[in-house]
């Protein structure tokens, strides 16, 4: 995390993932850093983690596990985004990967905190 004063500096962070406001300008994480706890959406607390499984019916209920699905069969995905697709037991929600699916997905990070809110309320 690294903390600017200016939006000129801040806006020319590299690899910018996330924007905090402070008193005296901004945190700005980068991919890599550990976020922030995220606030609570509509009372829910947005989960640190969530499994495998509950990711998969997240995405797929959102219409967006195919998407993921090419992503993690095609060439840009790395050989260690491949294994933790097919046996990690958790998804951290402050992954690089998540991160780069968000973007991928074109979709807002809110939008990925209410995947893994949906993800965390779905149990077999």
């Amino acid at each position: 995390m690294k903390t600017v004063n200016t939006i000129s500096e801040r806006n020319s962070v590299p690899n910018a993932i996330k924007y905090v406001a402070t008193a005296d300008g901004w945190d700005v994480y980068q991919i890599g850093d550990a976020l922030p706890p995220e606030p609570a959406i509509d009372g829910r607390q947005v989960p640190e983690s969530i499994t495998l499984f509950q990711a998969r019916a997240a995405l797929r209920a959102s219409g967006n596990l195919d998407a993921v699905a090419a992503f993690m069969a095609s060439d840009k995905a790395t050989p260690e985004q491949k294994d933790a697709w097919e046996y990690s037991p958790v998804v951290p929600r402050d992954s690089d990967t998540v991160a780069q699916l968000t973007m991928l997905l074109g979709i807002t990070k809110e939008d990925m905190d209410g995947l893994f809110i949906l993800g965390d309320s779905i149990h077999i």
